[in-house]
């Protein structure tokens, strides 16, 4: 009778060790797979990146006439140059245009304001102004009194610039700013006012345009 009992409760041990290892076993491979398998990662989204803008071109009224330049634009300047200046563009041929075609022109936001004069190198010989806007360091522009530019430049030098007007002329170095007045050399009054201004480099300038 006691071996029985015996058998019986070795019997019960041998299986309550079995079910705790089967237990054990399951836990472990529910771990390992909980290891083995890591969270997927969020997709990740590229660096934003900053998209180029265009640097507006500056203002008619902000241009600044100085001898051999108007703004950015410079005399000597190549073509490739100037249209870095981000002022001007090459112009579109116009089909029977009497005008030989220029190699450069101010931007339509100018309002035919300036020109722009190449020689067949390619290079800026010659910029006009036309209306009133840009101003020399002085405060001189289209419109100003030659009381006003003889105030601002004294040692400027006046001659006749053809077709009865005036020229008065002023240079930094071989480049040149030139006024033209409406009125023979003769006549001009401290009271005439500038209608025409021209920048140029080595010659001076001649104040005068073609109807192109």
């Amino acid at each position: 009778m006691r071996l029985s009992v015996t058998m019986g409760a070795m019997m019960k041990r041998m299986m309550l060790g079995v079910i705790l290892m089967v237990f054990s076993l399951s836990a472990c491979g529910s771990a390992d797979g909980d290891r083995q398998s890591p969270e997927t990662p969020a997709p990740s989204l590229p660096p934003a990146t900053a998209s180029p803008t265009d640097t507006a071109p500056p203002k008619l009224e902000s241009l600044i006439i100085a001898p051999g330049g108007v703004g950015p634009l410079e005399v000597g300047m190549t073509t490739a140059e100037a249209l870095a200046t981000n002022v001007v563009n090459k112009p579109i041929p116009v089909a029977d245009d009497p005008c030989e075609p220029r190699a450069l022109d101010w931007l339509d936001s100018y309002d035919d304001a300036l020109d722009v004069w190449t020689s067949q190198s390619g290079k800026i010989v010659s910029i006009g102004v036309f209306k009133p806007g840009p101003r020399t360091v002085e405060g001189i522009g289209i419109g100003s009194t030659l009381a006003e530019v003889s105030d601002a430049y004294e040692n400027a030098e006046m001659l006749e610039a053809g077709f009865d007007q005036t020229g008065v002329f002023v240079t930094d170095g071989d480049r040149w700013l030139g006024f033209l007045f409406d009125a023979k050399l003769d006549d001009i009054s401290r009271t005439s006012t500038v209608h025409f201004m021209e920048v140029s480099g080595q010659e001076k300038p001649s104040l005068i345009r073609s109807g192109c």
